[in-house]
């Protein structure tokens, strides 16, 4: 038997990749990670969404997925008292949803508002990393086809299997409410819009990557009057401009005249309240069982002690070369450090100072 020999044909040209690409392969579209993880981190998924963006858009949010939610996964509430709530029905499908994997929750929600067990929901959202068919989507928007199918399913397929308390037969009234039910309420949440609503939260990067995606509110106002919250680093400053100076440093007034140390203060104070955004910023971005600004003054502190301890002519000195010392080091391995500038360096030593870790005058 004669082998013919057939060159392999050389690849597509493959575009520059970064060192990371080399280290963990392409990233994966959030899109298709969504389709690829698990049922119990779907699930995880779903609650972390409930609880950070369906309680912004909502005045009430339930979860209640499970034995006897009557069809409910998730309801958000715009009139609790009233029982006036959309409705989210999530299903983790390896493919999309079609009319034969979810027509009992068509049937459960005839059944359960027919029988007043909850009001109509003002809409109907089903949530799947899928997404729904095209036929499915084409037999919600004709009714009639729809119900159609609905009423010639009941007895074969829905029957004992809605509630096994109570008759779910299909009676003539309950066939007429069907008939008559307004079934414009169902929706689908598309992957990507779902994606783009989990995106808001600050869960999204821990699920999916990609950055800290909400930007940093760095309007701060510092008023001329020291807060309650500032007096320990404030007095700490006093004390090592006097060691400094040689002079009696009680008030702001005291060095008013001195150029060099009231220009340091007033950069002193702007830096802790700049500091104070980037503490805002990670509750706002990261979700985590680990504070990671508290991390990164754990670091700093780690970073600058040996040299606060070291012997200065003068506390002035010690706090330039701690704040000094802070300000050389990178913190790459804190989840913050893509958003960290000098200022917050500056600042976190003067709020170690302000919760008495860091000393500047012995």
């Amino acid at each position: 038997m004669s082998i013919e020999k057939i060159d392999i044909p050389e690849p597509k040209t493959i575009h520059r990749i970064s060192n990371t690409d080399l280290l963990i392969g392409k990233p994966v579209p959030p899109i298709k990670r969504l389709q690829l993880i698990d049922e119990d981190t779907y699930e995880e998924i779903i609650l972390c969404w409930a609880k950070e963006y369906l309680k912004n858009k909502y005045e009430t949010v339930i979860q209640l997925g499970g034995a006897g939610d009557k069809g409910r996964d998730v309801c958000g509430y715009t009139d609790f008292k009233n029982d006036k709530f959309d409705l989210y029905q999530c299903k983790h499908y390896s493919k999309q949803l079609t009319y034969s994997s979810i027509r009992l929750e068509f049937a459960k929600l005839v059944y359960y508002t027919f029988y007043k067990q909850y009001s109509i929901p003002q809409k109907y959202y089903f949530v799947a990393p899928q997404g729904i068919s095209s036929t499915l989507l084409d037999l919600i928007k004709d009714e009639k086809k729809l119900k159609d199918a609905l009423i010639k399913d009941w007895k074969s397929k829905f029957e004992g299997k809605i509630t096994k308390k109570e008759n779910d037969s299909l009676t003539t009234e309950l066939k007429k409410y069907l008939t008559d039910f307004d079934f414009s309420i169902i929706h689908t949440l598309e992957p990507v819009d779902f994606i783009n609503q989990f995106q808001t939260t600050s869960f999204y990067p821990y699920y999916f990557g990609g950055g800290l995606t909400k930007k940093r509110n760095l309007k701060f106002e510092v008023s001329a009057s020291i807060a309650d919250r500032e007096i320990n680093y404030v007095n700490q400053l006093f004390q090592a401009y006097q060691d400094y100076s040689k002079e009696m440093v009680k008030t702001v007034d005291d060095i008013k005249e001195n150029q060099e140390l009231k220009s340091h203060f007033d950069r002193s104070r702007n830096c802790f309240y700049f500091a104070e955004t980037l503490a805002q910023f990670s509750r706002d971005n990261i979700a985590s069982e680990i504070d990671s600004f508290e991390e990164l003054k754990d670091e700093v502190f780690e970073q600058v002690v040996d040299v606060c301890n070291q012997e200065y002519k003068d506390g002035y000195k010690r706090v330039l070369a701690t704040t000094n010392s802070a300000k050389s080091a990178t913190y790459q391995s804190n989840a913050l450090f893509p958003e960290l500038k000098p200022q917050d360096k500056t600042g976190i030593c003067h709020h170690l100072a302000n919760e008495l870790k860091l000393k500047w005058v012995k």
